[in-house]
């Protein structure tokens, strides 16, 4: 077995993506076991510890952290390399509706590899708010659309890429007084989180007050 194992290292990706071995064994359709294994031989191989097995630590140790910051360059340039040789070709456009957080967040490095495969398709991106972007994939002027949405809300053809959880945060200097309006910041008129406020995301008799309208992460923040 080499050194670094482009299996190994997509076992050891996929365990610090999905927060554990079983997780990461369902992602990669493999057995626990099977998953284990890689990363034990991977272990062997390079004399030192990537997982932290103890109960209550953190998921990787040092050395399983240093690893994986080149593991994901290692498995990204094979991964192209592999394509780059295989690939069909393929020309064309597509239309693709982004939220302003999902461009910061690795897109264009994303988009910069498929550019590089596919020359040949002319790609259009339009930076919106969720709501808007999911208008325009009903009405098919968009293609491919990466929104926030709620459960309930997805289609069987939707993906779902990540969760979270919805949080109210305010500044720890304000004092809420739950009698009077509640003061709060919204991604414009179509704000996704405004929407579920007004709908269903308050608590019974209580009100708010739109004091900032900003489309802008950065205004908001």
């Amino acid at each position: 077995m080499s050194l670094l194992s482009i299996s190994a290292l997509k076992a050891l990706s996929a365990v610090a993506d999905q927060g554990g071995v079983t997780r990461a064994a369902e992602k990669l359709a493999l057995s626990q076991s099977a998953v284990s294994h890689k990363i034990k031989r991977l272990e062997e191989s390079l004399g030192c510890v990537l997982l932290n097995r103890r109960a209550g630590g953190p998921l990787l140790t040092e050395d399983g952290y240093h690893l994986l910051t080149y593991g994901r360059r290692i498995v990204s340039l094979h991964d192209e390399a592999v394509m780059s040789l295989k690939r069909a070709p393929l020309n064309g456009k597509i239309r693709i509706g982004l939220t302003e957080d999902v461009t910061s967040s690795g897109a264009a490095r994303v988009l910069g590899r498929f550019r590089r495969m596919y020359p040949e398709v002319v790609i259009q991106i339009t930076v919106s708010q969720s709501l808007p972007i999911e208008a325009q994939l009903m009405a098919g002027t968009l293609d491919v659309g990466v929104i926030q949405t709620f459960v309930h809300r997805t289609a069987e053809t939707d993906v779902i890429l990540s969760g979270d959880r919805l949080c109210w945060i305010k500044s720890p200097d304000l004092t809420l007084d739950l009698s009077q309006p509640l003061p709060y910041l919204a991604f414009g008129t179509e704000c996704f989180y405004r929407h579920w406020m007004l709908d269903s995301g308050l608590p019974e008799g209580v009100e708010a007050e739109t004091v900032l309208t900003c489309s802008s992460t950065a205004g908001i923040i």
